[in-house]
């Protein structure tokens, strides 16, 4: 798999305008109850990273809910779905809170296969932390299956096909694609054209119905405005 699936260091600043329809949607779509949906992933990413360590990852998170959330609507999930879909992908990445001080606070020669296990355990940890918190099963497993793939060799579970929930299916797109359109500590990003390019390239690890979907919401201009997209 190309490396850039599986980045965990976020760098580089985009736009920062989040007054998205999409957060405006879960705003407009929660009770008193529900505010941690929207906000615990800000508080608990901003608490821990003291210095501004990781300034992409909150960016990201909101990007990667917009593609999300209109990539459901698109495959025509009705909007309590399509919401949580949005809430899920907006915490899909807190797992990476405490991978980044697991790597950055240990021996520098630590061996480079030790990193990549542990970089891939933060969906396990993003889901143990949220399930410590009581967030509802339809997002806690959207978050531990993000990195699954279609055919079968993601991860945690190697999950294949529609054993994988649809909910991680279509953040695993999103994900995909707003990774690859970010700059990295270790490359510009990439054009959105290049993007999908890559993502065609490597088509067999995505439900193609979301593809599909994602196809068609990613050239409209509202969506790429939303996301940051220059081109």
């Amino acid at each position: 798999m190309n490396k850039d699936y599986m980045d965990i260091k976020d760098s580089g600043e985009k736009n920062t305008n989040i007054g998205s329809d999409v957060n405006e949607g879960i705003e407009g779509n929660k009770n008193t109850d529900e505010n941690k949906y929207s906000f615990d992933v800000q508080g608990y990413a901003l608490n821990a990273l003291t210095g501004n360590e990781m300034p992409g990852l909150i960016r990201h998170s909101m990007d990667v809910s917009n593609l999300a959330y209109a990539i459901s609507k698109e495959m025509g999930m009705d909007e309590e779905f399509s919401v949580t879909v949005a809430k899920a992908a907006l915490l899909h990445d807190i797992g990476k809170v405490k991978v980044y001080f697991y790597l950055f606070n240990t021996d520098e020669e630590r061996l480079e296969v030790e990193k990549i296990r542990q970089i891939k355990m933060h969906s396990k940890f993003g889901y143990d932390i949220l399930k410590s918190m009581d967030y509802d099963d339809d997002i806690t497993e959207a978050v531990l299956y993000h990195h699954e793939n279609y055919d079968g060799s993601g991860y945690p579970g190697n999950l294949k096909g529609e054993d994988i929930p649809l909910s991680a299916r279509i953040i695993r797109v999103s994900d995909t694609f707003c990774a690859l359109v970010e700059d990295r500590s270790y490359r510009e990003a990439y054009t959105p054209k290049k993007a999908i390019e890559l993502m065609i390239d490597e088509v067999k690890y995505f439900d193609m119905q979301v593809f599909l979907s994602f196809m068609k919401v990613i050239h409209k201009d509202d969506i790429r405005e939303k996301i940051g997209l220059e081109e």
